[in-house]
This record gives structure tokens, sequence and C-alpha cells, in this order.
């Protein structure tokens, strides 16, 4: 049994989008292997329910204790002149300071921590110095997104003032990324594509998917008029982009008549509810308070992303709720499941517009889909399997 560190940018709760439900199931395996898991995380100076969700935490999962960082993270006027020199990118050099790492070593100590798990890239401005300070923490990374890349790709959609910023960060956060596995014990990432694009060394990472608990039922009930439903955060910008291109180039060549198509995600901009409003079957919905119930009565999951890094929690929810999905090859990338068997995959308007008449008349291709897809699901996405995966790389650490 381990005393295990793990630090993220932000707490992981409520558990309601992809990188709060792929931190949560980093600590819920680790917490099925025996270890102590004690959480770290950071927080706004003026963030006034963070308190009560810190509780609410503890109380729903197995963590010894949550230590919070408050410190003015969103990105000022103030951050940028105090980073204009640095050497670090501002998006990484926001979560620093002297007093949080000096609190992180005192914790460490006092607590006997033998693992620094770190979440995502913006916690690791802490590695290179913890690991002088503390030579015999052993450090991993979890990886959720190549942020460099995530960066070039948000470029296309920024106006002049902003592309200019992101421009000059891309080299800075690359830079950073490819230092950083000179202090890392391990990197755990999410799929051959991103450890690829991160060049890191063989012998130091693993490409280990997140997992869900395998604690659901699958939808039973395909006899019901089939619907559409789309799952994902709209302020993040691959999503967005993903369903503007879907209202723009797909929708118009499906018959909806008798079926709807449901859009649930925070953050719409303007722009995509004006073109949700063009068409009467299309329902934005936003933010949904219970949807696991509202996806059990769904039959067609689609993913029609363009962009992006890293794995689709969305797509293994569906997988877990056996939802046949429809999706493009981004929008499954880090997932291994095969066309017409565990998924229809689609990357032209034409071909999207196919697969889904195709599953809206026909009930056994939706009825295949959805066993087949369920089942990959438990063989190799569920938190059992992915912590098993994870005891194996602790075990390498001869800690």
């Amino acid at each position: 049994m381990l005393n295990i560190l793990v630090i993220t940018p932000w707490l992981p709760y409520p558990v309601n989008d992809g990188g709060s439900i792929a931190s949560m199931s980093s600590i819920i395996c680790l917490d099925k292997l025996g270890h102590n898991v004690h959480l770290a995380t950071f927080a706004e100076i003026d963030d006034s329910n963070i308190e009560h969700n810190k509780n609410k935490l503890l109380c729903k999962a197995c963590i010894k204790n949550i230590l919070i960082f408050r410190k003015e993270i969103k990105m000022n006027s103030k951050l940028l002149f105090k980073n204009l020199f640095s050497v670090n990118s501002i998006l990484i050099n926001r979560y620093y300071s002297k007093k949080i790492l000096n609190d992180i070593v005192v914790y460490c100590n006092k607590n006997n921590i033998d693992v620094l798990w770190v979440d995502q890239l913006w916690p690791t401005v802490y590695v290179k110095k913890l690991k002088k300070i503390l030579p015999n923490l052993k450090i991993i990374y979890r990886e959720h997104n190549v942020e460099s890349d995530l960066l070039k790709q948000k470029i296309k959609k920024q106006r002049f003032l902003k592309k200019f910023f992101l421009l000059t960060q891309i080299s800075l956060v690359k830079k950073f990324e490819k230092n950083l596995f000179n202090y890392l014990d391990f990197t755990i990432v999410l799929s051959k594509e991103d450890k690829q694009l991160l060049d890191i060394p063989p012998n130091k990472s693993e490409v280990i998917p997140f997992g869900l608990d395998d604690n659901e039922q699958p939808i039973g009930n395909f006899n019901t008029k089939p619907n559409l439903v789309f799952v994902g955060s709209l302020e993040y910008i691959p999503n967005n982009e993903g369903i503007e291109w879907f209202l723009d180039e797909v929708v118009s060549k499906l018959n909806l008549s008798e079926v709807k198509v449901f859009i649930i995600g925070k953050g719409a901009n303007d722009k995509l509810k004006k073109k949700v409003a063009a068409f009467p079957n299309v329902k934005l919905l936003g933010f949904v308070d219970d949807l696991s119930s509202f996806l059990l009565k769904s039959n067609i999951f689609i993913v029609p992303l363009l962009s992006g890094s890293g794995i689709r929690l969305k797509v293994l929810e569906a997988m877990r709720k056996g939802i046949p999905i429809i999706s493009t090859s981004k929008g499954i990338e880090g997932i291994q499941l095969s066309h017409f068997e565990d998924v229809l995959i689609a990357d032209t308007p034409k071909l999207f517009s196919e697969h889904v008449n195709l599953l809206l008349k026909n009930q056994k291709q939706r009825e295949l889909l959805s066993k087949y897809s369920r089942q990959k699901f438990e063989l190799m996405y569920s938190n059992d399997v992915i912590a098993k995966k994870i005891s194996k790389v602790i075990k390498k650490l001869d800690i």
C-alpha cells in the first residue's frame, strides 16, 4: 500500500465534464488498488463554492484528504505583465508559486507520500523543482491532451490578437512538454497518437486510456423511435466546431421529419444557437442534470469531431450504455473500435448522413452495434481493467 498524492489543475467535482471524469477515473483506479489517495488541487482566490464541493467529494470518494491551493489562474493583464519575459508559457506559469511549492513539499514529508501523480500538464510546472528537493519521490504524469497540439488547432478559430497570443505560446508549451520528461519517473498517455506527438522515451511511458466504472445497465429497448444525441461542452472548440459541421453539412441530408437531434452541453455561443434555431427537430438542451437517464432513452450517439486530442470519454460513456455510435475517425481516436462492428465511422458529410439514415431504418444494425461496443467496453475500458494496467506501471517504479 502506497501513499499517493494526486495533483489536479481544478477540483474534479462536480463530475460533469471530461476533465473531471478523467481525473476521477485515476483516483478510483488508485483506490481500487488499495493505495491511500490524497488530492491537491487549485482554486481561484474568490471561488466561494470550493469548500462545499471539497466536502461533497470527500463524502463520495475514497480520498484521505484534499489540499486546496488558492491561486489567481484566470488570464488577465496582471498575469500577462508578470510573465512578459518568462521562458515558460504563461498558460503553465500561472499555476506556479513558491508558497504552493513549499506547501507540497511539507505535505509530502508530513504524510510520507511515495508517489506524486500529476494529472494534466498544467500542475507539472512543479515537477522539476520537486525532483530536486525530494529526489526519492516518484513522479507519474497522467496526460490528458497534447496541449501544444490543441493550441495549434485553437488558432484556426481565433481573431488576430488572440491568434497572435496563442502563436507565442505554442513553441513555449511544446518546449516545456519536451523537457518535462527529463524529470518524470513515468508517463501514462491516452493514445498511441499522443505518444507519437510527445515523442516520449518508450521505456518510461505506457499507453493506458481512461476508464469508467462498469456499474450501469445498457439500453435495452430499440423499438422506440430513434433519436440522435450529441454530448460535449460547447466551450471546448473541437466540440463546437464539430457540431457546427454536423448542422451545416450533414443535417440537410437527413430525413428528420420523425426524428429529433439533441445537443447536450454547456457554453453554446450565439452563432450556434442561431444555427440550431433553423432546424425545428434539433434541440439545444444545454447542461443536463441527469445525463445518465437521458442517454438511456437515446438510440444513436453522434461524435462529429474534426480536431482535438486525447480520448473522448463521451464515447466510452456511450459504449458503457450500449448506445450505437456514429463518429468521425478523429472522434474515436485512441479507442480501439472497428468499423461496422462496434461503431460506424464517417469522415465526410455524405458518409455521415448515410450511416445515420442506415441506423434510423435498421433496428437490427443498432442492436448489433450496441451489443459489440458494450462488450468492447467491458473488455478494455472499465476501471477494473484500467486499474490492473496502472498497477503494472507502479510496480515498475520499484518503490
